[in-house]
């Protein structure tokens, strides 16, 4: 058995988060797609007409936002578990974009909304709460 020191303890914290994170992003985009695949196949699954949405766009638009969003976001959770550093940055880009989307389609589905924006905030703090470690441990 090994022992694990003050940085062996550090660098099991970071990874923690990171891990977290990517498991966190790869529901998201499940959770996307999910929403996506929704939207284009029941336009009437949601309480409002596309008049009652922020952007007045057709269902059919906003699920293939959140479809590709989805997808993206479960790639961008895969290249977080495989370490790569530009996930990080691409991590908390699709976590914006995905509280950008959903707070636009709030009045469609708002108990769900909440839920993601809630869940991309989680990811954007575990992500950006340790990354200086994660600069230094590498």
């Amino acid at each position: 058995m090994g022992t694990y020191g003050a940085g062996g303890d550090r660098a099991r914290g970071w990874a923690a988060y990171l891990v977290f994170a990517a498991v966190m992003l790869c529901l998201i985009g499940v959770f996307a797609v999910m929403q996506g695949l929704t939207a284009l196949l029941d336009d009437d699954f949601y309480a409002v007409t596309r008049r009652g949405l922020v952007v007045s766009a057709d269902f059919e638009v906003w699920g293939w936002v959140h479809l590709a969003l989805g997808v993206v976001a479960v790639l961008t959770g895969w290249g977080l578990t495989l370490g790569n550093a530009f996930a990080r940055l691409a991590g908390i880009t699709v976590a914006v974009l995905v509280i950008l989307v959903n707070l636009a389609f709030l009045p469609a589905y708002p108990w769900w909304s909440v839920m993601m924006i809630a869940f991309n905030i989680l990811v954007i703090y575990a992500i950006t709460v340790h990354g200086e470690e994660v600069r230094t441990a590498r």
